[in-house]
Order: structure tokens, then C-alpha cells, then sequence
């Protein structure tokens, strides 16, 4: 599952950013008033959204409605993942910067995606973790204006990873590198894949299995803009590396392979299982 953790501390009041980054070590929560499907305010630290999930339900879907959930349904696509947060000039969080994957036939595709149409689901078998979940439809995001940096800058916002670098964004924590013997399949299955460029590329979708029992090949669905035009390949274990920032960051998996080249591969289907 891919979640991040809220905060029921408040920080950032009425300085302004940099004001707040030279004085504050807490400022790399950049804290924000956050809303559930059901209407729910809560408190959300910006800085646990970098590399989490955005889900868009199938449209038609009462989010007011929505109930407990424990895993992304099946009739949510990923429209993308949180590569970073718009700071506003008073200190606050403005938009999130969505990958989409760059499958628009225009390459790197970053979104900015108002703050206003994200709402955030909470794990019901885990107490303070939520999914993120954007109110769109798919032509609502195709539509969406991709991040103009130097406009950004005009208007004197600022990305959050680069106001958080050296202020304890993530509390000392450091990457490190993960053995397939200490996770389960249900670890694994839909962890975010990065490739050779540390892009994202798709994720982990099935576990293939040789004759002996055992994992023989990890298999990635790739490509695909909104769950479409996605391709299943096989990778050896051996050819995949997991990453997680520190003890209890979520798990990531890297290839050096890029996305062009993954999709080239021959395609994997389930009768090859």
C-alpha cells in the first residue's frame, strides 16, 4: 500500500519561507489543512507526500460514500506520483507537482495539481495513514497546466524539497538498501518502480515463480498514461533493487533500465507463469 502519515501538529504561521527555514528546524513539516472524502479537516505534514501515490477512482464514485479501506480498490488508476509541494510566498502549501508518467506523447509529464482537488482516504489498518486521492476526472488532469518553474519563481514560490534540504525533512534517515528475504508478497506487490534516470517507470505488479518453488523474475507494468497502455515485463530478481529510506520509509524498487528500453522489452504474459 502506498500511504504517507498525517500530523496533528501545527507549524508555519506568518513568516515567510525563508524567514521560517533560517529559524525553524520544524519548518520542514510545511503543515497544511487537509480534507478527507467525507468532508473531514485534519492537520497533514507536506513533507510525507514526496513519493506517494495519487489514485483517481472510477468516475461516478460517491467519495462521501467511500467507507474503510485497507488497499487501493481495484477501480482506482494511479494518475501519478507527489514528486514535490508549491510553497507559497506567505508560507504555505499551494499545489502539489504530480508525475504522470510522461505518457502524453510529450515526454516528462509534471503536473501541477491544485491542493483543493486532492482528498486524503485514511487506512483503515493503519492508524494515522491515508491514500490521496484526486477529485478530477481524466480530462480535468490531461488538461492541467504542467510546472512552469520560472513563473513559479516570479511569483516567489518555492518547491518544498528545496526549502527542506538540511532542515530535517527526513529526521537523519538515510536510503538503504532492502533484501527480497525480509518482505512478502503483499510488501511488494504494487511497490513504485524507478528507472535508470530515477524516473518513474510503473510498479511491481505479480511475482513469477520457477519450477522449484521459488521467485524467479519480478514483473513490472510499465508505461501507461492513467492505467492505459501499460505493459507487463519480467525482470531477474537480481536486476531489481529495493530501497527504503530508512527503518520505516515505504519500500521502493529500482532498475537501470529506462522507461523507453522497458518498454521494448518483450512483453510478459501470465501463461509464461
Amino acid at each position: 500500500m502506498k500511504r504517507f502519515m498525517m500530523t496533528t501538529a501545527l507549524v508555519m504561521a506568518t513568516a515567510t519561507p525563508a524567514a521560517v527555514l533560517a529559524d525553524n528546524h520544524d519548518a520542514a513539516a510545511s503543515m497544511f489543512e487537509a480534507q478527507s472524502p467525507a468532508g473531514e479537516t485534519m492537520d497533514m505534514k507536506a513533507s510525507n507526500l514526496i513519493g506517494h501515490r495519487l489514485y483517481m477512482p472510477e468516475e461516478g464514485t460517491d467519495m462521501g460514500a467511500m467507507g474503510e479501506i485497507t488497499d487501493a480498490p481495484d477501480n482506482w488508476v494511479m494518475a501519478g506520483e507527489i514528486d514535490d509541494v508549491v510553497i507559497g510566498k506567505d508560507g504555505k502549501v499551494q499545489d502539489v507537482l504530480v508525475d504522470a508518467g510522461g505518457f502524453l506523447g510529450m515526454g516528462e509529464t509534471e503536473r501541477r495539481v491544485a491542493l483543493d482537488s486532492i482528498r486524503f482516504q485514511p487506512d483503515a489498518d493503519d492508524e494515522g495513514e491515508y491514500f490521496a486521492i484526486y477529485t478530477g476526472d481524466r480530462k480535468m488532469l490531461e488538461e492541467t497546466e504542467s510546472y512552469d518553474e520560472d513563473a513559479s519563481n516570479e511569483m516567489g514560490e518555492t518547491l518544498g524539497t528545496a526549502s527542506w534540504e538540511g532542515y530535517g525533512m527526513n529526521d537523519g534517515a538515510e536510503m538503504q538498501t532492502v533484501s527480497f528475504d525480509s518482505m512478502t508478497t503483499e510488501d511488494l506487490l504494487g511497490t513504485t518502480v524507478y528507472g535508470g534516470n530515477d524516473e518513474w517507470v510503473g510498479e511491481i505488479s505479480e511475482l513469477a515463480l520457477g519450477d522449484d518453488g521459488n521467485v524467479s523474475a519480478v514483473i513490472l507494468d510499465v508505461g501507461g498514461f492513467l492505467g492505459i497502455g501499460e505493459r507487463a515485463v519480467s525482470m531477474p530478481m537480481d536486476k531489481v533493487e529495493l530501497r527504503r529510506m530508512g527503518d520505516e520509509g515505504d519500500i521502493s524498487a529500482y532498475v537501470s533500465a529506462t522507461e523507453e528500453e522497458l518498454m521494448n522489452m518483450e512483453e510478459w504474459t501470465e501463461s509464461e507463469s
